[in-house]
């Protein structure tokens, strides 16, 4: 998931920032095909050198910090280099992504070989799972999509909302900053082995997460667009799944 997330950032953030394309994305490429190579070896191994498993696994993680280090200076790259000086919400929002990732696969490679307890392990996992990466993207994804489907059709028809009047970015933005703290918290949580610091930072972390669901859900019904803008010969998108306009 996290790979998928690296891939649709590449050209999104590219979108989103006005930048120019980068240079090392088979860099990056090579280093996530590497990774899942050496996990494949090292669970091959399971079944017949299970003492190779740990050196396999401590290559694994140092070859994907690396991919990583290689990432974020590529998408360090695409912020300085960007056109557009105003950044939206999910250019923002991905910053404290990016940072939890290369954190927590830093921690996770200094971990292993300083054989660091169970609960420091999870809590370096639950970083780099919620590190909200894919979360963020979504939040200017789900708007495009929506526009393109129920707008794209009329472009040059008609004046057309833009694609930032979709959602709430200031309602957004405390829901995404509330997730990362309370991933954060989670985290530290688990590593200081605190069931109820955990338990509190999971219900936060649930209640963040269904207020983003609640704004995406307000992007699809076109809530925050003007009934002018929604008047015929417009088609309301589908609240799921994409309708498919047949009409020219």
């Amino acid at each position: 998931m996290s790979l998928a997330a690296i891939g649709v950032s590449y050209k999104l953030m590219g979108m989103s920032l006005l930048s120019p394309d980068t240079l090392r994305t088979r860099m990056v490429l090579a280093g996530g095909a590497s990774t899942f190579l050496i996990l494949g070896v090292a669970l091959f191994c399971l079944l017949t050198r299970r003492d190779m498993i740990e050196a396999l696994l401590i290559i694994s993680a140092a070859v994907f910090l690396g991919t990583i280090a290689v990432y974020a200076t590529e998408m360090r790259s695409l912020y300085r280099t960007r056109h557009r000086k105003t950044l939206e919400l999910n250019s923002i929002g991905s910053i404290p992504a990016f940072v939890l990732l290369a954190l927590s696969m830093a921690a996770l490679v200094i971990s292993m070989p300083l054989n660091a307890d169970d609960g420091i392990r999870a809590a370096i996992a639950y970083l780099f799972v919620f590190g909200g990466l894919g979360l963020a993207q979504l939040l200017k994804i789900v708007p495009f999509l929506t526009w393109l489907e129920a707008f794209g059709p009329l472009l040059g028809r008609r004046p057309t909302p833009r694609l930032q009047d979709l959602i709430k970015e200031r309602r957004a933005s405390f829901w995404l900053g509330g997730f990362y703290l309370a991933v954060i918290s989670a985290a530290g949580s688990i590593a200081v082995n605190t069931d109820a610091g955990f338990q509190v930072s999971a219900l936060a972390q649930l209640i963040c997460s269904a207020g983003l669901i609640f704004e995406l859900f307000q992007v699809r019904i076109l809530a925050h667009v003007d009934a002018v803008a929604k008047s015929s010969p417009f088609h309301q998108p589908g609240l799921l799944i994409a309708k498919i306009n047949s009409e020219r």
